[in-house]
């Protein structure tokens, strides 16, 4: 991981945000069910967003678990990382030329 997303960072954000969700879910839940109010579709959405958040933070904690995030490529990766930067070099290039051909034709 970079200098700025640490694990750390990465384990207290996979834990902190769903539990923060949760909360924030259960309350919406409670308090309509306290003032009796009928639940409607905005909120099983924001439920269906929770699971998904959760979800989303599973697999970020998941990700540390097994070291996914590394400074340190392995061969295949360094060598498809080669060739990603070859292909941005072109795009670069390329994009530029291609537009003004495209736009100023006489």
């Amino acid at each position: 991981m970079s200098s700025i997303a640490t694990t750390r960072s990465a384990i207290v954000i996979g834990v902190v945000c769903p539990i923060i969700g949760g909360i924030l879910v259960t309350a919406r839940f409670w308090v309509r069910w306290r003032r009796k109010i009928k639940w409607s579709i905005d909120d099983w959405l924001c439920l269906a967003a929770w699971v998904c958040t959760t979800g989303c933070c599973a697999s970020l904690l998941t990700g540390v678990y097994i070291n996914a995030f590394t400074n340190e490529p392995d061969g295949v990766t360094k060598w498809v990382m080669e060739k990603e930067n070859i292909l941005a070099r072109v795009c670069i290039l390329e994009i530029p030329r291609y537009t003004l051909e495209t736009f100023f034709k006489y």
